[in-house]
């Protein structure tokens, strides 16, 4: 299993300085953010469709229940505001707003390339490695055909551009972040110092 390639492989092997992503993933979270963070800031602009998980019922899109444990980082509010910052400048954030519309995929375009890839992991600390699985492993695969290439670009293009079937949520997602790593009172600070121990 080693041979096949994991998300995290192909964003640290695959971008350069310049390019765009195009991204479906039903997470995009902050410790995503941080294990990929050097590549994510070589990039020129993302646009990102979020296809909510369908056995997810707590819409967080930002961080999932598995990296709770990870929150007791003393970085975690700098990631948060370094991760926002990067929204602000670089994404375009779009949410689909049924579930009738399935799968995962990454596009990455240079000038005069494109890479495609159908992707089985989300942009979180599982789908990356961060976290282990239980040895689960997800298959991402690159599209070699052109036409099929094409059509993977398509869809997308179809999905970002029809209202009817995506709303624009980076300002929300700005907003979560802004929770996360704006001033907090000292005593505040004390009682979620205490909830970690």
């Amino acid at each position: 299993m080693r041979n096949i390639p994991q998300l995290k492989d192909i964003i640290i092997s695959e971008v350069e300085e310049g390019n765009r992503l195009k991204v479906m993933t039903s997470y995009f979270t902050l410790y995503a953010f941080k294990e990929i963070r050097n590549e994510l800031l070589k990039l020129e602009g993302v646009d990102l469709i979020i296809n909510p998980n369908r056995y997810d019922n707590n819409n967080k899109i930002i961080e999932t229940i598995e990296e709770n444990n990870l929150k007791i980082n003393l970085d975690y509010c700098g990631i948060a505001k370094e991760f926002a910052n990067w929204i602000e400048a670089k994404v375009n954030i779009r949410k689909i707003k049924s579930r009738k519309i399935d799968g995962k995929m990454l596009n990455i375009t240079s000038a005069d390339t494109y890479k495609d890839y159908i992707t089985h992991a989300d942009f979180n600390a599982i789908g990356l490695g961060i976290l282990d699985n239980a040895g689960r492993v997800h298959i991402n695969e690159k599209i070699e055909n052109p036409e099929k290439a094409s059509a993977l670009r398509q869809a997308f293009e179809s999905i970002w551009n029809n209202p009817n079937q995506v709303e624009d949520i980076k300002s929300q997602i700005l907003s979560d972040l802004k929770k996360i790593y704006q001033d907090k009172s000292p005593e505040l600070l004390y009682y979620f110092t205490l909830n970690q121990l």
